[in-house]
């Protein structure tokens, strides 16, 4: 009786947390990791690409992780690497690229969440930010 009195305490912990996120989200509500690769495209003005990859962890209701950005202006992606946050906020699917090597400023874009959860896109400001999502130890379909 104890166990299912746990269980169903947990259950109910955790459903609140889940009805927050939206549906094509809520996979990401784990204690597992989730790999990100992030790319960025600025197409107006000097143009470039980013790109990074990175584990996210879940806490608070987002999606949170650093990685090393790289550039295409930067000797074809060699060169030097920018340390750079994420956050994706699960409720709406906004995207947060912090800047940690600059500071710590904060660029927030809302973004369109596929169907099935595993892309997210904002085209606006003349940046596109692209982010994949997978859990960890699963297949890309």
């Amino acid at each position: 009786m104890k166990k299912i009195l746990t269980f169903l305490f947990l259950l109910l912990l955790t459903y609140p947390l889940q009805a927050q996120a939206l549906p094509e989200l809520r996979q990401y509500v784990t204690t597992g990791q989730i790999e990100a690769e992030i790319t960025t495209v600025k197409n107006a003005g000097n143009r470039f690409t980013s790109f990074g990859k990175c584990l996210l962890r879940y806490s608070g209701n987002k999606l949170r992780g650093n990685y090393q950005q790289l550039f295409s202006d930067r000797n074809q992606f060699i060169g030097n690497k920018d340390n750079t946050g994420l956050e994706i906020d699960l409720s709406n699917g906004t995207i947060t690229i912090i800047l940690n090597s600059w500071g710590g400023g904060r660029e927030t874009y809302q973004a369109q969440v596929q169907s099935n959860g595993k892309l997210l896109v904002s085209n606006n400001t003349g940046l596109v930010v692209i982010v994949s999502l997978e859990k960890k130890g699963q297949a890309i379909d």
